[in-house]
């Protein structure tokens, strides 16, 4: 009879979750019409953007080991060699990953699957990893003029050679200090070569005398000096 009574309560359940397409957990409101699925705690009729809950959702901890694999969600053996339908069908999904691997791409903090990878959702906390590709190759444009601001006109190419995606910031600043510098910041958004462009700022106020090179240049990645000395002729 208990199980008779179970196996209703199952049916019973499962029913009531098929017939409800979307559904809300935490209070019995409805979801808004564009949500499957709504997490909320506090009544909140209106969904007017106001605060609806105390808590959060708290995504499983995974360590993930490939970039471009399911793992651990498959062995190893199976992961390397899963179909593309089977890796397209897991797309979309999210894990909170403990595995921090510049080697293999992989930060720790939420990552989701696009069907062919993992992508971190934390990159902003990440800094990216790259190297100067030429120390001949960065080139100043412009001319410098002593006491003359500089302009648009004035600025640094430096080519790269980004080996992890993520933040980066890079300063050439005169050594010694001559009254003006160069500085550019953003985001890698993959690896490989790239030519990033560092605009003039300021203005020089020791003039180069006849002969001489010009200013050697220190150019810092990441608060990180490079080994690299440009001359810029003022």
């Amino acid at each position: 009879m208990k199980k008779i009574i179970l196996l209703t309560s199952i049916i019973a359940i499962l029913s009531t979750l098929t017939l409800k397409a979307q559904v809300t957990i935490g209070t019995q409101e409805a979801p808004v019409p564009g949500a499957l699925l709504q997490l909320k705690s506090i009544v909140d009729a209106t969904s007017n953007g106001d605060v609806n809950a105390t808590k959060g959702l708290n995504f499983p901890r995974v360590a993930l080991v490939k970039h471009d694999q399911l793992q651990p969600m498959y062995s190893a053996s199976v992961a390397s060699n899963l179909a593309p339908e089977v890796k397209l069908a897991h797309k979309g999904l999210v894990v909170y990953n403990l595995t921090d691997d510049s080697n293999e791409n992989l930060s720790v903090g939420l990552n989701y699957w696009d069907g062919e990878q993992w992508n971190s959702l934390e990159q902003k906390a990440t800094q990216a990893v790259f190297t100067i590709s030429d120390c001949n190759a960065i080139t100043a444009k412009g001319d410098y003029f002593n006491t003359n601001p500089l302009n648009s006109s004035n600025y640094l190419t430096v080519p790269v050679n980004v080996t992890k995606p993520g933040y980066y910031s890079i300063t050439a600043v005169p050594n010694p200090a001559n009254g003006y510098y160069f500085t550019a910041s953003g985001q890698f958004m993959a690896t490989g070569p790239v030519t990033i462009t560092l605009p003039g700022a300021g203005k020089p106020i020791n003039f180069t005398p006849a002969g001489n090179a010009g200013d050697p240049i220190v150019v810092t990645l990441n608060d990180v000096a490079a080994p690299c000395t440009p001359y810029v002729l003022t």
